[in-house]
């Protein structure tokens, strides 16, 4: 088993339903080298006070980052980038779970594959009721996703990924200009890197309930203008080889997994 260190990223805002559930999934790994970043966004509700008991009890592996005010999703992502210790972060919703295996078999598969970046497949939990359907059930082989199959929309399940400290930090933070809003401007990075593997088999609950955040940030005017920069952004800096590519995989509506890099 690897011993390097991997750094599991909660960010929390009012997130008190469900977010003992979501740590005490990450106290489950079986991957004995973690530390947990609870990242507190200045939640008004009791969040702090949970976080709070949790480092009591697990002081060694947890911290708990407070912000003064208000910052939104991004800069809590970062600021618990910056503080890791971790070789490797994953970063997890405050109502999503994590499988027992998630962290032992992306660690396994981001050093066996030197790759920057690992996603998997995910299941869906309706609010409290775990299910059996797939986020993605069509992506049923592992392979590599390569940079096509972000030109029309981000295809990775957010709470799925784990990623290289040292590749996250050969990006540029400049290009993280929204709120609320990063994964698939982040995950584009590491196409021109060492490139994502993904796992089919799926590791993490995805939480669908009444107060999801992703659920309300989609129907925002920060999330349109943030889809209309991610795209312009991905075609500028795309090869003709790319873009024909992308035009493949949404013409065929195939799963955009690929056998080799």
């Amino acid at each position: 088993m690897s011993t390097s260190i991997c750094s599991i990223i909660i960010p929390v805002y009012n997130g008190v339903q469900y977010i003992s559930a979501t740590i005490e999934s990450c106290l489950a790994q079986d991957h004995p080298f973690i530390e947990i970043i609870l990242v507190d966004d200045h939640s008004t509700d009791k969040s702090l006070d949970v976080l709070q008991t949790y480092k009591i009890r697990y002081p060694e592996s947890i911290m708990i980052i407070r912000r003064s005010e208000n910052q939104g999703l991004t800069q809590s992502i970062l600021s618990g980038i910056t503080q890791a210790k971790g070789q490797y972060i994953a970063v997890i919703g405050q109502d999503d779970l994590m499988l027992s295996n998630r962290i032992s078999l992306q660690v396994a598969c981001i050093e066996k594959y030197s790759v920057s970046m690992v996603c998997t497949n995910a299941l869906f939990l309706a609010d409290e009721e775990l299910t059996s359907n797939l986020v993605n059930p069509k992506w049923l082989r592992d392979g590599y996703i390569r940079r096509e199959a972000f030109l029309f929309n981000n295809p990775v399940i957010g709470p799925s990924v784990l990623f290289s400290k040292d590749d996250f930090q050969k990006i540029s933070p400049s290009i993280f200009i929204f709120k609320n809003s990063m994964e698939w401007i982040h995950w584009l990075q590491y196409t021109a890197m060492d490139g994502i593997y993904y796992i089919a088999q799926p590791l993490t609950y995805y939480r669908r309930h009444l107060h999801n955040l992703s659920s309300s940030l989609f129907k925002t005017d920060e999330y349109k203008n943030y889809r209309k920069y991610c795209r312009k952004f991905a075609w500028r800096t795309s090869t003709i080889g790319d873009i024909i590519g992308a035009f493949f995989y949404k013409i065929l509506r195939q799963p955009p997994i690929r056998r080799t890099r």
